[in-house]
Order: structure tokens, then sequence, then C-alpha cells
């Protein structure tokens, strides 16, 4: 349920049964055997699904492997979900835009001031709970709307509203209150009548105490070579509007189709859904790659990761959710879209194709130093125990990295190539999925 929501963009034009598949399932299998992602991809172009491939586990100690049904929590991405049924409110003509909170929630801060249009678009300034002290501890027990709204009263306002745009959760937390009060009827239940039921989605709900025997992912993280749950969970009771809905990447593809194909709301509130104009839309985000532009969501939560998007010009959804990943998961999402659209890619190897270079202690003397720069926000320490080669980075735990080239280093376990050229005291830093930045050593 972070508040990271990002943008892609593409680049060829293709029709959907012109993709490189065997590309595809080779990028997600070899992320599956060398433990770097487990979880599932749908691909949808103009309404039919033409690629879905899960990997790994949804549980791991149960060897329970995920499939097309597995469930993931998709965080943020119910936000999406969120500002469809108020929109279907507003069309009914049971609530306004202009509202304000005041009639709802008076006792928030900047209440009179805050429409219901401000709080769609993040710009209402309200505190974002999820930055609370001890948040992540607090939100594993199940909480009521009175301990929700004492939360929010604990910490100030964290701007005046309208005044520029800052992403809180607390705006969607506050809206499906709202939605409720209006309907006389639970949040999850007005998912179910509005959205899951007239789709015909089996596998979308709102969220619950993970049972994994009923094919429910257990999120993990990877700590000396081995998978390990994620504790505490959130209640789901606690994030609502702003995250509680689980699915599988399938299912969100299907909604999202259906948001666009205008199945859920008007085209006048679509308009206002997609208006980005003040940053965000109503739980829309908004962006381009080379020119492509689309609309989406990410969602985090408890180790969760999730991102879902569509194109509208190329009438293309896909969505990505994992319970597990040791790999920068917007690496993966990247690769995709661009093996999706024949960018040039090439898969990444995580296993040394030829043997490492030998290198004695003398020979490793002339890349020792600690490298930094301005820019970038750690230092590099480079050392060595005996006849290897070490690095730490600030605050991190030390790896070994092997010679690949008598000035190149990698390591394979971190996703890690150091370059050096010792004549200038420079090193080329450079990880998977992150931009590659020159580093001098320091005196």
């Amino acid at each position: 349920m972070k508040n990271i929501i990002l943008f892609l963009c593409f680049t060829a034009i293709l029709h959907a049964q012109d993709f490189n598949k065997p590309k595809l399932d080779s990028l997600l299998d070899i992320l599956g055997e060398n433990n770097r992602f487990m979880g599932g991809l749908s691909i949808m172009h103009d309404g039919k699904e033409v690629y879905q491939k899960s990997i790994g586990f949804a549980d791991v100690s149960r060897k329970s492997e995920a499939d097309r049904k597995t469930k993931y929590r998709i965080g943020s991405i119910t936000k999406t979900y969120t500002a469809t049924l108020l929109m279907q409110f507003v069309e009914e003509g049971k609530l306004n835009l202009t509202d304000t909170l005041s009639s709802y929630f008076p006792e928030v801060a900047n209440a009179e001031k805050i429409t219901i249009d401000d709080m769609l678009h993040h710009r209402s300034g309200i505190f974002n709970i999820t930055e609370a002290v001890d948040f992540g501890t607090w939100v594993a027990e199940p909480r009521s709307r009175e301990e929700i709204l004492e939360l929010l009263k604990m910490n100030e306002a964290a701007f005046e509203p309208k005044e520029k745009a800052g992403y809180s959760n607390t705006n969607y937390i506050l809206l499906s209150y709202i939605l409720e009060d209006i309907a006389k009827k639970p949040f999850s239940q007005l998912l179910k009548d509005r959205i899951i039921t007239p789709l015909g989605l089996k596998r979308t709900e709102f969220g619950h105490k993970i049972q994994p025997e009923k094919n429910e992912a257990i999120p993990y993280y990877r700590k000396n070579g081995t998978w390990n749950p994620v504790e505490p969970l959130t209640d789901m009771q606690n994030p609502m509007g702003a995250g509680s809905v689980v699915s599988t990447p399938t299912e969100v593809t299907q909604f999202y189709n259906a948001l666009f194909s205008g199945k859920l709301v008007s085209k006048n509130s679509f308009h206002k859904m997609t208006d980005v104009s003040t940053g965000t839309g109503y739980g829309l985000g908004s962006g381009a790659f080379n020119g492509r532009e689309g609309f989406g969501h990410n969602g985090s939560i408890d180790g969760f990761q999730a991102f879902t998007f569509f194109m509208p010009q190329e009438k293309v959804a896909m969505a990505l959710s994992s319970n597990a990943y040791d790999i920068p998961f917007f690496y993966v999402l990247e690769s995709v879209v661009s093996i999706y659209f024949d960018d040039p890619y090439e898969i990444p190897q995580f296993k040394p194709l030829q043997p490492f270079i030998k290198l004695n202690s003398e020979e490793l003397e002339p890349f020792l130093g600690i490298y930094s720069d301005p820019d970038f926000p750690l230092k590099i320490k480079v050392f060595k125990e005996e006849n290897k080669l070490m690095a730490q980075a600030t605050d991190q735990d030390a790896f070994q990295v092997d010679a690949i080239e008598k000035n190149i280093f990698k390591s394979f376990e971190e996703m890690i190539t150091l370059d050096f050229n010792v004549q200038e005291n420079k090193m080329q830093f450079e990880q998977l999925g992150q931009p590659t930045v020159i580093l001098t050593r320091e005196n």
C-alpha cells in the first residue's frame, strides 16, 4: 500500500499474436529457476487474454506451486476499484465531487476545505497514516474505524488542501467509509455487488487472513539463500479502499479492460478518472515511455508487489503480481514490456557462462579503495580477503565479486558488475535494473 505510482511506456506497435512468447517464457522461467521471482503475469489484448504464466510457489512450505487461480494481495491497485465505485455513486446522484469531507468526518483537520475531488486526486493534505510510527506492527491487528480516525487525529495535516498533490492512503480509506455510510453496506459488499459479480470475477474479493490451502499466496523475503515468510501481516479490514483487494493477475486485467471499455462507468466519469492534469487521476496514474501513453497503478503490501496498466491506443492491459522477489520488481515488469513490444532486450544471466579469471592477492591491489560520487547515496568499499575481492556498500553486507575480465568483476548473486579504470581511479558500478554510475576512488 505504498505511495508509488510509476509510469511506463513502450515502443513498437505490434499485434498481440506477433509477440515473442518463447522469449517471455524464457525470461520468467530463468527468474523462477534462479529463485529471483515468484508470482504471476497476465497480458490482455483487445479484451482477450493472450498470455498468462505463473512461476514459483504460492506456499513454499507445502511446495504448492502458483497457478492462474492463485490469489495475491494487490495493495494500492485497490484504489482503482474504490474510485470506480465512487464514480458510480456520483452518476446515481448519491454524492457529488464537490461535497466536502466535513459532511462525513468533520473531525478531520481542514475537513470543511477538502472535497471528494481533492481526496481522489490526493490533494487533500490529509496525513498518510501508513507513515505513522510503528504502523507496520499497529496495522497487523484489527482496527476499528474509530481507531483509524484517532490515529489520523494524532498527526497534523501534511499541507493545505489544494496546495499540491501528496499521496495519502488515508484519502481512500476515508472514501471507502463514505461509500459504506451512503450505501449502508460494508465496502466488501459494494465491491461484490458492483464490480466482482457483474464482471464474473471468481478469484477477486475483499481480503482476509491468508488461507494457503485455498490457493492464496504467502509473501516471502529471501535471506541467506532461503525464502522466509513475511511477518507480521496486515489485517485486511484496516486498509479498506486503499489496499484491501486480493485477486489474480488475470482478473485484474479483466477489471481494467472492463473499466477502459466503458462497462463500469460512463464516458464522463471515465474522463474524470483519467484526468491527470493535477498530478494523478482518480485511482490511476499516467505516463509514457517513448511516446506511448498508458494508465495504471502499483501496489505494495506485506511483501507483495503488484502493478497493472492499460494502454488505450494499443488496447493492451498487463498485470504482474508477486509474493516473493530477489530482483527489482520493476525490472521484471520493464523486461516483460520490452519483450512483448519487441524492444531490444537481453535476458539476464544468473550464472557465469565461462570460468572466472583467477587473480592473486597482489593483482587485486590496484582495485582496492573507497569509491563514491556526490550524487550517489552510497560509498562502495572494495577490499580483499586473501585472494578474494570483496565489495561493501554503506551499511550493507559485504559480498564477493569474481573477475570475468581482468578489470571487470561480477557478483551473479547480487547481479552487480564493477568495471575498474585503474589509471583514472574510476569504477563503473552497475546493478541489474538500476542506472549505471561512475564512482571515483577517494584519496
